[in-house]
C-alpha cells in the first residue's frame, strides 16, 4: 500500500507542455533506420512507463529486413556500493557491452518496439502492451548511456548520454545531458538526423501531466510499434501530403447541455478543483477500477490495476 500524492491540473503550465511537443520539422527524415526514442527507468519506483524501451524508425518507403542488425547497450556509471540498476561498469574499471541481435522486419514509415526489463513500481502514465521484441536489459536512467544500432559491422546509428567519460559516438554533442531522468524519454525531433544528438533530439518530460494537454502529448510522444502503422508526421516530414480523415465534432459543455427536455436554464454547473493521474488502460482493462471515498480521513481509495496496488489519494484541501 502506498500514499499517492495528488496531482492538481495546475501543477504544470500550457507552456511548459508545448515545450516538450513536437515541433514543425526542421530537417528531411535520414534514408535509414535511426534510433527514434529512449527511455531507462533504472529500475527505480514511479516510472512514467511500465518498461523501459528503445524504438527505432523506419524513413524510408520499404520494408526492411533486421536479419543482421544488431542493438548494443553499456552504462559506465560506477557505484562504490554495488552497481546502479542498469549500469554495465565492471569492479575492474572496464565496461561491459550488451548485445541484442535484431530480428524481424521494420516496416516503412513505422516503428520497431524493443520493451527492455519491467519497471517494478511504474505509476503508468503509458503501458508498453505492444512491442516487436523484448530484451531483459536494465536501461540506465543516469547520464551514462551509449546505445548503438549496428547492420553488420556498419554503425547505423547511435546516441550517447554520457557526461563521465562522455565519448563521441560519430552523432555530436550529448542530447540533455544534465536533464536527464527517470521521469524523462529522450525522443527524436520529428524523425530528423543531422548526425548531431544535441539537436536532433528533444527531453521529454513525462510526469504530472496536466490533464487538458495529457492525452495529446501521449498521442504525438508515446513510443509505436509495428502493429501501430505508420507515423503520419512523417509524411510531413518527408514533403508528402495527406488527407486527414474529417473528425467528427467533439460535443462542448454547452451543446451537451443542451438535450432534449433539459435546457441550459436547469444546467447545474460544474467547476474541476483537482485531478489524479492514475495511468493509461490497455487491453486487459482499466486503472482506476474500484474508487470508495473515505470520510472519517477524507482520502480516496482507489484499485489501480495497472499496478495491482491501492492508491489513497488524500482529498484534505480539495
Amino acid at each position: 500500500m502506498r500514499k499517492a500524492n495528488k496531482c492538481l491540473a495546475g501543477l504544470l503550465t500550457a507552456a511548459s507542455i508545448l515545450a516538450v511537443l513536437p515541433t514543425a520539422a526542421s530537417a528531411a527524415a535520414p534514408d535509414h533506420i535511426v534510433i527514434n526514442q529512449i527511455y531507462g527507468g533504472g529500475g527505480k519506483g514511479d516510472t512514467p512507463f511500465s518498461h523501459s524501451f528503445i524504438e527505432l524508425y523506419n524513413p524510408t518507403s520499404a520494408d526492411i529486413s533486421l536479419e543482421n542488425y544488431k542493438i548494443t547497450y553499456s552504462s559506465n556509471r560506477e557505484n562504490s556500493k554495488g552497481k546502479h540498476n542498469g549500469s554495465t561498469w565492471q569492479s575492474d574499471g572496464s565496461v561491459k557491452v550488451e548485445e541484442l541481435a535484431l530480428t524481424g522486419t521494420i516496416k516503412a514509415n513505422s516503428s520497431f518496439l524493443v520493451r527492455c526489463e519491467a519497471e517494478p513500481e511504474s505509476m503508468a502514465v503509458f503501458t508498453l502492451e505492444s512491442f516487436d521484441m523484448e530484451w531483459e536489459q536494465v536501461i540506465d536512467n543516469d547520464q551514462s548511456v551509449e546505445i548503438y544500432l549496428y547492420n553488420g559491422e556498419e554503425r547505423i546509428d547511435a546516441i550517447s548520454t554520457r557526461v563521465t567519460d562522455f565519448q563521441n559516438v560519430g552523432e555530436g554533442d550529448a542530447p540533455a545531458t544534465t536533464d536527464i531522468s527517470k521521469q524523462k524519454s529522450l525522443r527524436r525531433t520529428n524523425f530528423s538526423d543531422t548526425d548531431n544528438n544535441a539537436a536532433d533530439f528533444s527531453l521529454l518530460v513525462w510526469n504530472d501531466l496536466p490533464e487538458e494537454n495529457k492525452q495529446e502529448f501521449i498521442n504525438a510522444n508515446a513510443p509505436h510499434s509495428s502493429a501501430d502503422g505508420e507515423w503520419t508526421e512523417n509524411k510531413e516530414v518527408s514533403g508528402g501530403e495527406t488527407e486527414d480523415p474529417e473528425e467528427p465534432q467533439k460535443p462542448t459543455q454547452d451543446s451537451m447541455l443542451k438535450t432534449e427536455g433539459f435546457e441550459n436554464d436547469n444546467a447545474v454547473a460544474l467547476k474541476k478543483l483537482g485531478s489524479y493521474v492514475t495511468g493509461v488502460s490497455n487491453k486487459d482493462g482499466g486503472v482506476a477500477e474500484i474508487v470508495s471515498y473515505d470520510s472519517v480521513n477524507n482520502n480516496a481509495w482507489v484499485v489501480n490495476g495497472a499496478t495491482g496496488k491501492l492508491d489513497i489519494i488524500s482529498l484534505v484541501n480539495v
